[in-house]
């Protein structure tokens, strides 16, 4: 199991992101389990895999679990709190690299 506290690399020529990828999911799914999907452990997990997902290019995923986590924290945390207005910058990025301009604008404007 990859430890939740552990700098993943996603930068270097010999990451395994696949591999890093399954492990992510595996530990998604436990910590889904035991502590439930609202909890921070849970949250920088599904962060780790959205960064992977960005840096292979796949934006559609991505996309996918930024939404989720904005869905999550505004819900549980607020609309307002720091982290949110984070992943809202992550969510504009992907956007702008799959090419969404006016979903992109719409976000960026409300964050």
């Amino acid at each position: 199991m990859l430890a939740i506290g552990s700098n993943v690399d996603l930068t270097s020529e010999n990451c395994d992101l696949d591999g890093t990828i399954l492990k992510l999911k595996e530990n998604l799914k436990y910590l889904n389990e035991r502590l439930g999907p609202n909890n921070p452990a849970s949250m920088k997990c599904l962060l780790k895999l959205a960064e992977c997902y960005r840096t292979i290019k796949n934006y559609a995923e991505s996309e996918k679990i930024y939404k989720k986590m904005i869905y999550i924290c505004e819900k549980n945390y607020g609309e307002d709190q720091i982290f949110t207005y984070s992943l809202y910058f992550y969510l504009t990025s992907v956007l702008g690299a799959e090419g969404k301009k006016d979903e992109q604008k719409e976000v960026h404007d409300i964050a």
